[in-house]
C-alpha cells in the first residue's frame, strides 16, 4: 500500500516539476504560479520522504522479527 502511494506521489512530483520548469522560462509572467508550484512540490516531496521512512521502519521491523525467529530456532536446536 505504501509503495502504491509512493508511486502516485512520484508521478505527481514529475508532473509538478514539468510545470515548474515551464514557469521558470518566464518568471516575470508566472511569478505567482512559481511560488504556488514550488510550495506544492515541497509538500509532495515531504510526503514522499515520510512514506520512504515508514517503509524503511517497516523493513527494519520485519528484519528484526525474522532475526528473532532465527535466534529462537538456533537456541532450540542447541538445547537438544
Amino acid at each position: 500500500m505504501i509503495t502504491n502511494q509512493m508511486e502516485k506521489l512520484s508521478t505527481e512530483i514529475e508532473s509538478v516539476r514539468d510545470r515548474l520548469n515551464k514557469y521558470i522560462e518566464y518568471p516575470e509572467i508566472f511569478k505567482d504560479e512559481l511560488v504556488e508550484t514550488s510550495k506544492k512540490i515541497d509538500k509532495l516531496m515531504n510526503k514522499y520522504m515520510e512514506l520512504q521512512k515508514a517503509t524503511q521502519h517497516e523493513g527494519a521491523k520485519v528484519n528484526n522479527e525474522n532475526q528473532e525467529k532465527l535466534n529462537l530456532g538456533s537456541k532450540e536446536a542447541n538445547s537438544k
